[in-house]
C-alpha cells in the first residue's frame, strides 16, 4: 500500500491525465450516441412523411399536397412524384440508416411503375445484397422474380428457382419458391410442369 500511494504521488500528473482521457472518451461516446439516436429518429420521422405522401388519397376536384395532416393529391402521377422526391431526401440526408434503406424499396416500386426496370433492380438487389435476412428482403426478392418474368428471363429465371429450392437457406420460404416456379413454368407453356 506504502509504495502504491508513493508511486501515485510520483506521478500524480500522469494518472490524472490517464483519468481524464477516460472521462473525455466517456463523454464524447455518450454524445455520439445521443447524437446518432437523434439522427436515426429524424430518418423515421422524414421516412414516416414519406409513407403518408406515397399513401395520400387522391381527391381530383380539391388536392391538398401541402395539408400536414391529410394531404391529397389530384391524380397518381403528382403524389408519387412528391413521394418520389420525399423518399430520395430521406436517402440523400440519412444515407446510412435503416430509413434510407427502406427508402430505398420505396423508390424501387416508384421506378418499376414508372418503367425504370434497371433502376428497380438495382435498388432491390441492394436491397437484399444489404440485408439479406431482413423480412422486407424476402419482398424485393419476390420482386426481383416477377421483374425477371416481366422482362422474359422466364427460362433463366426457372433454373434459379430449382437451384434456389435445392440450398438450405433459400432466402424465401420453399411454397413461395414453388408457386413462383410453377408460375414461371405456367407463363413459359409448361402447363403439365406448372401443375
Amino acid at each position: 500500500v506504502g509504495k502504491g500511494m508513493e508511486y501515485a504521488e510520483s506521478h500524480a500528473r500522469t494518472l490524472l491525465l490517464g483519468l481524464g482521457v477516460v472521462a473525455l472518451l466517456a463523454v464524447l461516446f455518450l454524445i455520439g450516441r445521443m447524437f446518432l439516436g437523434h439522427r436515426a429518429e429524424q430518418a423515421h420521422e422524414a421516412l414516416a412523411h414519406a409513407l403518408k405522401i406515397y399513401q395520400a388519397p387522391i381527391d381530383a376536384a380539391a388536392g391538398k399536397p401541402d395539408d400536414p395532416k391529410s394531404p391529397t393529391f389530384a391524380d397518381s402521377g403528382a403524389r408519387r412524384t412528391r413521394a418520389k422526391q420525399l423518399f430520395e431526401g430521406v436517402r440523400s440526408d440519412y444515407g446510412m440508416s435503416d430509413a434510407a434503406d427502406v427508402a430505398g424499396l420505396y423508390l424501387a416500386q416508384i421506378a418499376a411503375e414508372e418503367g425504370q426496370l434497371d433502376r428497380a433492380r438495382e435498388l432491390w438487389t441492394e436491397f437484399v445484397d444489404d440485408h439479406p435476412k431482413n423480412i422486407l428482403a424476402g419482398e424485393a426478392r419476390v420482386n426481383l422474380i416477377h421483374l425477371d418474368r416481366q422482362q422474359g428471363k422466364g427460362q433463366d429465371l426457372t433454373q434459379r428457382l430449382k437451384t434456389m429450392l435445392e440450398e438450405e437457406e433459400p432466402g424465401l420460404p420453399k411454397d413461395v419458391i414453388l408457386y413462383e416456379l410453377a408460375t414461371t413454368q405456367e407463363e413459359l407453356g409448361r402447363k403439365q410442369e406448372a401443375l
